[in-house]
């Protein structure tokens, strides 16, 4: 087995190359906690700033952000076409998200509309056409009141798990 190069960081032991603690051993932590512990620790580690903690875009700033939680959409169908906007101008994305033919296309649709409402509240003085998609991302929603049964042989059931999604928009000024 190759060897996996480990750094320590408080109290949590990390691979370089996954960022988890024991990738696949069920360690209760969520990619994105993990994540934001490492970025959250990192700061007082001179070492690590280098490699963890990048706020986005070099030139670019957060206007406003948009959430949309318990989304009815499952986060695999909804990664894909936040996956399309990513990075895109906001009235490119709008237009974009007018035309595809994907569940979560008007969901993410509205967030971004949301998104630029709140940056023309936010920032009045902010000019929309440099308005671009900084930060997107999806995560899981808890789907305790969306789950179904379905009846199974020999008197059994199965559990039917109805997709739910927080997704997360965040707009910069390109400068």
């Amino acid at each position: 087995m190759g060897e996996r190069n480990l750094f320590r960081l408080r109290e949590w032991t990390f691979c370089v190359k996954c960022a988890l603690p024991s990738p696949g051993k069920g360690s209760g932590k969520s990619l994105s906690l993990i994540w934001a512990a490492v970025t959250a620790l990192a700061i007082d580690d001179d070492s690590v700033v280098s490699s963890v903690g990048t706020t986005g875009p070099e030139g670019s700033q957060m206007v406003s952000k948009a959430i949309a939680r318990f989304a009815r959409l499952s986060p695999r169908k909804a990664r894909v076409v936040v996956d399309l906007v990513r990075g895109r101008q906001a009235g490119e994305a709008l237009q974009l998200l007018e035309f595809t033919a994907k569940s979560g296309a008007p969901v993410l649709k509205k967030i971004i509309e949301s998104a630029v409402a709140n940056a023309r509240t936010q920032a009045p003085g902010v000019d929309l056409d440099t308005l671009f998609v900084e930060t997107a991302f999806v995560d899981k929603a808890p789907n305790k009141h969306m789950r179904r049964w379905r009846p199974r042989a020999m008197g059994r059931a199965t559990r039917i798990q109805k997709g739910m999604s927080h997704i997360t928009v965040e707009l910069g000024v390109r400068d």
